[in-house]
């Protein structure tokens, strides 16, 4: 399966909601879409090797809402995310565990890579 996941789906919401749709696209991509304001995708060796990166490790901002906390904050589409609340996120498995259980009005502090430089932001999570 191939595709973008958008976590703006107005009526479609209700559907991806869904534990039976969230297992399905579990299975056919390997992590759970996070249905909040940023859409991610995982860095495979192939992704790697297209942006020069020296490791897989961590996931791709692929699409960042557009007023949401995360966009205020600084994070911009192609930022990789290396850590979350100083934990390492190797994979798109790590980032759903470090965030299945994140909630309106918790504090994240984010690592992220943008090009050949780190830089940490914070925010609030607002309802995504």
């Amino acid at each position: 399966m191939t595709g973008a996941i958008f976590s703006d789906l107005g009526q479609a919401s209700r559907f991806m909601a869904l534990d039976w749709v969230q297992e399905l696209f579990k299975q056919c991509l390997g992590y759970h879409p996070f249905p909040a304001t940023l859409n991610l995708r995982p860095v495979t060796p192939e992704v790697a090797r297209q942006l020069n990166l020296k490791s897989s490790e961590g996931v791709i901002v692929a699409r960042v809402e557009e007023n949401s906390a995360a966009s205020e904050a600084g994070i911009q589409r192609g930022d990789i995310i290396r850590e979350i609340n100083r934990q390492k996120v190797r994979s798109a498995a790590d980032y759903e565990k470090l965030t299945k259980d994140v909630k309106e009005g918790d504090r994240l502090t984010v690592l992220l890579q943008r090009g050949p430089m780190s830089l940490y932001v914070a925010f609030t999570v607002n309802k995504g």
